[in-house]
């Protein structure tokens, strides 16, 4: 029987915490922090340094996350012609960068 490690998910949410603080420390460029935490996803994944493997919690999280980018697309959906559903920005910013950090 092997371990479950959960390195890939505190490197995962260590990223999901510093992109934001990141992005806004950082006011003459002006990036969303969506985009910091996709290529920090490239960096620490198996592209270029390795350091996060594709294990049981990191894609237990991954589908978590595209579950959530799902239900928010589908939100987004109109009701009729002049009426629509919105989901909060910051869910969809939040489930929608977690997804695309893990994938």
């Amino acid at each position: 029987m092997s371990t479950m490690s959960f390195n890939g998910l505190l490197i995962i949410s260590a990223i999901a915490v510093a992109a934001p603080i990141l992005a806004a420390s950082v006011r003459r460029v002006k990036l969303p922090s969506v985009v910091m935490e996709i290529v920090a996803g490239f960096i620490v994944g198996s592209s270029v340094l390795g350091s996060v493997r594709i294990d049981q919690p990191v894609n237990a999280v991954a589908l978590l996350g595209l579950a959530f980018c799902r239900i928010g697309t589908a939100a987004e959906i109109a009701d009729g012609p002049h009426r629509a559903v919105r989901v909060s920005r910051f869910w969809r910013a939040r489930w929608g960068s977690l997804a695309a950090c893990c994938h």
